[in-house]
């Protein structure tokens, strides 16, 4: 996956669709611009994912690229 990529994920029975716009690296958080809380950083990387203009940082392993 890279920066650019549509990708969709189901979370809490809502499907979403949107853009992914940073790559999160291993054991950091994302920027703080887009006011996500990281309460727990990942081991690996991950994504943030506009959709429409909210932003979210879903597990990696829930991504599909479209």
């Amino acid at each position: 996956m890279e920066i650019g990529d549509t990708v969709s994920w189901t979370s809490r029975r809502k499907h979403n669709i949107g853009v992914i716009i940073e790559a999160v690296r291993p054991f950091s958080a994302p920027s703080q611009q887009y006011g996500l809380r990281a309460t727990a950083k990942r081991s690996s990387t991950s994504y943030v994912v506009k959709v429409g203009n909210k932003y979210y940082w879903p597990h990696r392993s829930l991504l599909k690229t479209m």
